[in-house]
């Protein structure tokens, strides 16, 4: 038998083994290298195709997440930090004679707080009147506060009329702390009101 017999009979005998090594190498190609968005069915990859813990940031567009796809109850607010256009904190002040000349973050003269930092919030008494409440680490300038009558039963006593007035302290040892002057409206008084304790809460916006 000539030589090109023998090769023609080998061809033809083993065409099937070489057709099956040539799609078995290709299809390992294509698996690995040629795959693209466009060779998927839209909508058909599902979460058990995804490892898990796989995802990151750069993964999801920015602002793609919306409402309806996150579980509310899952948020933190504390995690959300010092955030601008959030309530940076807040803070009940039961101003008395009894609130000590150095801070003190004690729940009998400071309470119902948060500070956007998760830091204390302190207060301490420097005259009749006169308070300095301290967030720590809390970045807000600005404040506000209110006179309150916490404990009232059906009826406010009457000594309704204080007028508060609030500001950033920027040096000396109360720097960064807020001023808080609480002032009584006397008519029989210098100016027409009178430093007078009471009590305020207190609010950084």
């Amino acid at each position: 038998m000539s030589r090109f017999r023998r090769i023609t009979n080998h061809v033809r005998s083993s065409i099937v083994g070489y057709v099956a090594l040539f799609v078995a190498l290709s299809g390992t190609a294509y698996a690995a290298n040629t795959v693209f968005s466009s060779d998927i069915v839209d909508g058909q990859v599902r979460s058990v195709d995804v490892a898990n813990q796989d995802l990151t940031g750069v993964d999801i567009s920015d602002d793609g997440i919306t409402g309806s796809d996150i579980l509310e109850s899952a948020l933190s607010v504390p995690n959300m930090g010092c955030q601008s256009g959030k309530v940076r904190g807040f803070a009940r002040i039961k101003g008395s004679t009894s609130i000590p000349s150095s801070y003190t973050i004690s729940s009998s003269f400071v309470d119902i707080t948060n500070n956007c930092t998760q830091g204390p919030v302190s207060v301490r008494r420097a005259a009749a009147g006169v308070y300095f409440v301290k967030f720590s680490g809390d970045p807000a300038s600005l404040a506000v506060a209110v006179a309150n009558q916490d404990g009232a039963s059906s009826q406010f006593s009457g000594d309704n009329d204080n007028v508060i007035a609030v500001g950033k302290i920027t040096s000396g040892s109360d720097a960064g702390a807020f001023r808080v002057d609480v002032q009584d409206i006397d008519p029989g008084a210098p100016g027409g009101r009178q430093a007078q304790d009471g009590q305020f809460t207190i609010l950084l916006p």
